[in-house]
């Protein structure tokens, strides 16, 4: 199980010709979504980028930011010929208008145009360095998605555990509410009847049991939610990505939990089903984040 939050960073030794840094960081999402932010020399490579990344994440927004500096290259072009050309000019201005002064360097070289960044383009060279870095980066956030995926797994095999006891309680107690209704239900009946001389036939007593019994029947829906536990097995034992999947099974167990719920003519089972349905909003919050 991997869980879709997660970060990862990986970058060239120091000293290297090129200094790259790539870090990733994934949050969840019910689809990919790949946000990069390059520097310009890297821009044309961004879908190499996300098509890096699909091969190993199928779910989550990953933020890519890569940080790129060649040290091999200067870090600036200077145009010496409209430096040259800015010098002529104020000099010709300087002895029109007799202005005193020098013409400084450190000056002229902040005007527009002469000194501008370097935008070689990467190489392919240049690119495979960039990939194996990407690769390590991919790899630690795969280790860190993982490890947040292991603690997901055993809140959600405890949850499980719990809403298994629960609906075997559920269960056992199920058959008693409906011999509980049909002692109260005689009860009364045979009270209201001796304070006014009369009887009634058991038959009738029986029908009204019968009745109560087959509405307040909720034997099919906890033989549907333990199979969903059984499902929710072969989900946690699964090696792919089963946050989808997950999603849809949390909704169908909820979803039996609340027509036993609403069948249940019981406090005390009214009160275990809310437990039920706990746990599983719990599982639920928690599948958010599963990938």
């Amino acid at each position: 199980m991997l869980s879709m939050t997660g970060f990862g960073r990986a970058s060239t030794r120091e000293g290297d010709q090129a200094h790259i840094e790539v870090e990733l960081r994934s949050v969840n999402n019910r689809f990919l979504k790949v946000s990069c932010r390059l520097p310009s020399e890297l821009s044309p490579y961004e879908p190499k980028i996300e098509e890096r990344l699909r091969q190993d994440i199928s779910r989550g927004t990953v933020s890519v930011l890569v940080r790129y500096r060649d040290t091999s290259a200067p870090p600036a072009v200077l145009d010496e010929a409209l430096l040259e050309s800015y010098r002529k000019r104020l000099d010709d201005l300087q002895h029109k208008m007799a202005l005193p002064g020098e013409i400084r360097l450190d000056w002229l070289v902040t005007l527009p145009g002469v000194l501008s960044e370097n935008d070689r383009a990467v190489d392919e060279q240049h690119w495979a360095r960039v990939v194996e870095v990407l690769d390590r980066a991919v790899e630690a956030l795969i280790e860190h998605r993982r490890a947040e995926g292991a603690r997901l797994e055993s809140v959600f095999r405890d949850g499980r555990s719990e809403i298994s006891k629960l609906t075997q309680v559920v269960a056992s107690r199920a058959p008693r509410v409906v011999e509980e209704y049909r002692q109260k239900l005689l009860t009364r009946v045979t009270e209201f009847l001796r304070e006014r001389g009369m009887t009634i036939d058991d038959s009738a007593i029986i029908r009204e049991v019968a009745i109560f019994a087959d509405r307040s029947d909720i034997a099919e829906e906890i033989s549907r939610l333990q199979s969903h536990l059984t499902h929710l097995d072969e989900l946690l034992d699964r090696d792919a990505p089963v946050g989808r999947e997950l999603d849809f099974l949390l909704q169908e167990m909820l979803r039996e939990a609340n027509t036993i719920g609403s069948k249940a003519n019981d406090a005390e089972l009214a009160r275990f089903v809310v437990q039920i349905k706990a746990e599983i909003e719990k599982l639920k919050e928690q599948g958010n984040n599963i990938e």
